[in-house]
């Protein structure tokens, strides 16, 4: 697991405005690089017999992938790929955008999401980042253009960001 922060508590607080933009920059970010096409990309991660993940809250971005030790460092270099070079490209962003918006409806469905969004937001308040949906809003992340997930991307992996490592070998 790779996470990235800068020690600001700010960092990464979406607004209502933008609620959902980090969850959607991170599944794009996984559909393509500057140096391959999503199929490209899909057949690298395989071939290490693994396959990424990417997780976040408010102060941290991480990207995840259980790999066997002696394929360790071309996973790093496949991270780093990933990390420095997402491209964004149209059709890998249309394509997470739909799996995003089917798992907000399925949150509205669910007896721990919803009640945990509606909580967090009578809590905090809907202005504040601890008081926005997990998953985002769907009509932010519907109208969520490349250029938006490109910005937001410059913003959180940054080259003044603290990259952590944890390392769990077999």
């Amino acid at each position: 697991k790779a996470t990235f922060s800068d020690g600001n508590k700010t960092w990464i607080e979406e607004r209502p405005e933008d609620a959902g933009i980090t969850r959607l920059t991170l599944s794009a970010a996984l559909r393509g690089t500057a140096r391959r096409s999503a199929e490209e990309l899909d057949r690298a991660i395989e071939s290490l017999g693994t396959g990424f993940g990417a997780e976040h809250d408010e102060e941290y971005v991480a990207l995840c992938a259980p790999v066997p030790v002696r394929r360790l460092a071309a996973a790093l270099g496949l991270a780093r790929e990933i990390v420095a070079e997402a491209s964004f490209p149209e059709a890998g962003v249309e394509k997470a955008r739909e799996v995003n918006l089917a798992n907000i409806r399925a949150g509205r469905d669910s007896s721990s999401v919803h009640p945990f969004d509606l909580f967090t937001r009578a809590y905090f308040g809907p202005d504040y980042p601890y008081g926005l949906a997990q998953r985002g809003d769907e009509e932010v992340v519907a109208r969520l253009t490349p250029a938006d997930l490109r910005a937001w991307h410059r913003r959180v992996f940054h080259p003044k960001a603290r990259a952590g490592h944890v390392l769990v070998c077999d």
